[in-house]
């Protein structure tokens, strides 16, 4: 998911910072106080983006105790009355220790006819967002769950069910992360219990009804359409996804060593032609994508965008991502939105959380390969730039197990700035070769944060306890460092001292480069204390002192005023 950012900046600050540099623009040189209020701005902005905890008792215990391997649904749409008819058969096993019951997730609004378990008339519970669903004698672990419902599904957080308009035309979708999905199906939304779909959608016969995998076929009956779609890649609960409108289909192709994926817009009849130029670079992203991590993982059956009324971004439902009509343009405005959403088939879909702790590994990911994408495409100075545009001070939460910041900027910038600082660890080898390592290990499968961190320590050879500990699993915020220097004789003195709360003792290699003149020295340093001096022999004349120019660690710098230091 790639969720628009609206950065407000309080009028309030503005003010209170315009009043510093009336108090204080005498005392102080220019470049510092702008250092200071750019440092200031920063830790102030925020972004516009819901907040939601996951309730404590959304999953039960019993939830782990079964896996589900396939889905089999009919739903029936009624826009004009927001109803929804599902009649779903839930395939799975009962593992050990079985239970007294199966507990799924499905909102309490919804209003079950009939539920059967092995063909028997079930006995069930249904209240808040738990179905549980009574267990007699078993003669083996298999189940099937019979399911026949109906009712007006809830559209919470970022719109989890949807029935809109365009141009008076009915328009459906659905935005099930994280938690979502059970708003308008029954299911086990654990996203580690992957399960193959078959999907049917039934609408009028003038609307074009789309979802996961490879269209089965079309019927008709009466004024009725059905679009059987069937995926047989394990797909999480949160990435099943039903469009239906009077799309039109832009068709592609795209070969990678012999292996031909179909490529399938739809759109919106008036967005054909801007719409067909936005999207013709997917051929570009995806052979990058092949070539970085391996092949695309859904290759059997499609990749896929569909046109939908979310105006704050777009959502990687696996194989067909949706797209808020206001992100077509036709003239690649955000095609950085739409490598986005491609890099979470391999980072996401095919390779899943283990739990919603791990967020990072999907939507940190996700960003960085915008910023890898830029690399390849344009030079490694549009990486820089890339990151620098991504610091943030990041004090919400450490990005393991974030809490209610399940997609703050944190979990997609500050996760893009880990795989950018590993990367710089490790270098380039060692990095790529632990992504592919990991990519195969956990495809089609889910993995935790810790799972990566073997991953990466087994490829490499390097023990990396250190630095998840400081970035990703115990660490909040970023490193905040102020500096100064002073000559003493022909040696500079150059003063490093770490004074963020966040984490306090941070080991991080520094980059500096000192101008003289003509002439420059760059070296990088390790930081391992919290305060540092660093003497440069033979180092005089000195026009200018930069730290980090490289982008290579994820940190803030203060430089002090120099009349502090005489």
């Amino acid at each position: 998911m790639k969720v628009k950012r609206n950065y407000i900046l309080l009028i309030g600050i503005t003010v209170l910072m315009l009043s510093i540099v009336a108090v204080i623009i005498f005392v102080k040189p220019v470049e510092v106080l702008n250092q200071k209020i750019n440092r200031e701005l920063r830790k102030n902005n925020y972004e516009v983006i819901p907040e939601k905890n996951i309730p404590a008792d959304y999953y039960t215990n019993n939830q782990t105790k079964i896996d589900v391997q396939h889905y089999s649904m009919e739903i029936e749409l009624f826009p004009s009355d927001k109803v929804i008819k599902g009649n779903i058969v839930i395939s799975g096993i009962v593992t050990e220790p079985k239970p007294d019951r199966i507990d799924l997730n499905f909102y309490d609004n919804m209003n079950i006819s009939k539920i059967s378990i092995n063909g028997i008339n079930a006995d069930y519970s249904h209240s808040k967002t738990t179905l549980s669903i009574e267990l007699e004698e078993m003669e083996s672990e298999k189940f099937e769950i019979a399911i026949e419902y109906e009712g007006s599904p809830r559209s919470l957080y970022f719109g989890s069910f949807n029935f809109k308009e365009y141009k008076n035309e009915p328009v459906v979708y659905t935005i099930n992360e994280p938690i979502f999905a059970s708003t308008w199906y029954p299911c086990n939304d654990l996203p580690n219990d992957k399960a193959t779909y078959d999907i049917t959608i039934i609408n009028d016969s003038s609307f074009v009804s789309v979802s996961n995998g490879s269209l089965i076929d079309t019927r008709d009956e009466g004024s009725k359409r059905f679009y059987h779609w069937r995926t047989n890649y394990p797909t999480s609960s949160y990435l099943v996804a039903i469009y239906s409108a009077k799309y039109k289909l832009i068709n592609d192709e795209y070969n990678w060593h012999g292996n031909s994926l179909d490529l399938q817009y739809y759109v919106f009849p008036d967005q054909v032609k801007p719409a067909a130029i936005d999207f013709e670079d997917h051929k570009k992203y995806l052979e990058f994508f092949s070539n970085t991590f391996g092949p695309y993982p859904f290759v059997n059956e499609k990749y896929g965008i569909a046109e939908i009324l979310w105006t704050s971004g777009a959502i990687e439902n696996q194989t067909i991502t949706g797209l808020g009509t206001n992100f077509i343009t036709g003239k690649k405005q955000y095609e950085l939105l739409l490598v986005h959403e491609l890099a979470h088939h391999w980072w996401g879909n095919a390779v899943g959380p283990d739990s919603w702790r791990d967020v990072w590994l999907n939507e940190g990911f996700a960003t960085y390969c915008e910023g890898l994408y830029q690399e390849n495409k344009n030079g490694a100075a549009y990486l820089k730039r890339f990151m620098k545009d991504k610091i943030r001070f990041f004090d919400e939460s450490k990005l393991y197990n974030p809490g209610v910041n399940l997609f703050h900027h944190l979990i997609y910038d500050k996760g893009a700035w880990v795989l950018h600082m590993l990367r710089n660890k490790l270098g380039d080898k060692d990095f790529f070769d632990g992504l592919r390592n990991y990519y195969n290990e956990f495809k089609y499968k889910n993995a935790s944060t810790f799972d990566f961190i073997k991953i990466m320590e087994n490829s490499s050879g390097k023990n990396l306890s250190k630095f998840f500990e400081q970035w990703v699993t115990v660490g909040k915020g970023i490193i905040e460092i102020e500096y100064d220097y002073y000559q003493n004789g022909k040696n500079l003195l150059l003063n490093i001292a770490q004074v963020q709360t966040g984490y306090e003792d941070y080991q991080f290699p520094l980059d500096v480069k000192i101008e003289m003149g003509n002439n420059k020295y760059e070296q990088t340093f390790f930081i391992s204390t919290n305060d540092t001096t660093i003497n440069l022999p033979n180092i005089f004349g000195i026009t200018n002192v930069s730290l980090n120019d490289n982008m290579s660690v994820l940190a803030d710098f203060y430089e002090k005023p120099k009349e502090n230091n005489e």
